[in-house]
């Protein structure tokens, strides 16, 4: 095949790319897309303090495909945390859940052991997937 015609190919595939994939030139009225859930945490703590974590955008359903409504508050989720990247489940009496606006916040306790300057991170286990903050930096007392 001379490269003219091999050209000739790749462009035709390309141009083919959207509607193969399941796009479509005419947006669904209501159609939205999924934002994220996101935790946030304080930047830092000192070990032993107690800190407050906060959930946004927890649904179990986005709603992306025109359905009428808001979806539900995501249900059931069970705090964890990462020190230097090893995870550690939290014992809570009851698991977490969502509220309406697919929010939760949570006060936990920063490991009393952690020496300055170990990265910690928290957050929640839902759906089998630990959704966590940012690094939040261990500092003296």
């Amino acid at each position: 095949m001379d490269r003219r015609r091999a050209a000739a190919v790749v462009v035709v595939a390309l141009g083919a790319l959207p509607t193969s994939a399941g796009c479509s030139a005419t947006a669904s009225p209501g159609a939205a897309s999924c934002v994220a859930p996101e935790v946030s945490a304080p930047a830092g703590a000192a070990p032993g303090a107690q800190i407050e974590v906060d959930g946004r955008h927890f649904f179990d359903d986005c709603f992306d495909t025109g359905q009428a409504g808001t979806p539900a508050g995501t249900t059931g989720m069970e705090p964890v945390l990462t020190v230097d990247g090893v995870r550690h489940d939290v014992d809570l009496v009851e698991p977490l859940d969502a509220d309406a606006e697919g929010r939760w916040t949570v006060r936990l306790a920063v490991p009393g052991d952690l020496a300055p300057g170990a990265s910690l991170r928290v957050g929640v286990s839902a759906h089998g997937i630990d959704y966590l903050s940012d690094a939040v930096s261990i500092v003296a007392p």
